[in-house]
């Protein structure tokens, strides 16, 4: 699994399992870091600093950072908040960690939850 969600979120993987965090704490950890990532405070601080013309193009680059974490973020939140495609991603991500084992899933429920995982994400795109 090349992409950890809630590492993205700022919930530390590593030391309790995230698959049991609540829809509410997801949602606080998201807020947390959005104000954080979000690519308008970078443009405050410019607004406060009068000598920024100089580093005008290091600033420009820090925008682009953060625009793309900031959508990562997003993205992560989206796929965390719907139940389906987290209750999918928490099974792959605990195959990466060595704590599942997708055998166990019987063919006819697994099959059924990557439709969903399809559905879900052509309903996305949709949006």
């Amino acid at each position: 699994m090349d992409l950890d969600h809630y590492s993205v979120l700022g919930l530390s993987s590593v030391e309790f399992d995230c698959t049991k965090l609540t829809q509410a704490e997801i949602k606080t950890a998201y807020q947390k870091k959005a104000l954080e990532l979000h690519p308008d405070t970078i443009m405050r601080k410019r607004k406060g600093n009068s000598d920024c013309s100089s580093n005008n193009v290091q600033a420009n680059d820090d925008i682009a950072a953060r625009t793309a974490a900031f959508q990562q973020l997003q993205s992560s939140y989206a796929l965390l908040m719907d139940k389906r495609a987290r209750e999918i991603y928490d099974l792959f991500w605990l195959q990466s960690r060595g704590e599942g084992n997708l055998r166990t899933e019987s063919n006819g429920v697994f099959r059924s939850k990557l439709v969903n995982v399809r559905e879900w994400k052509q309903a996305r795109r949709a949006e």
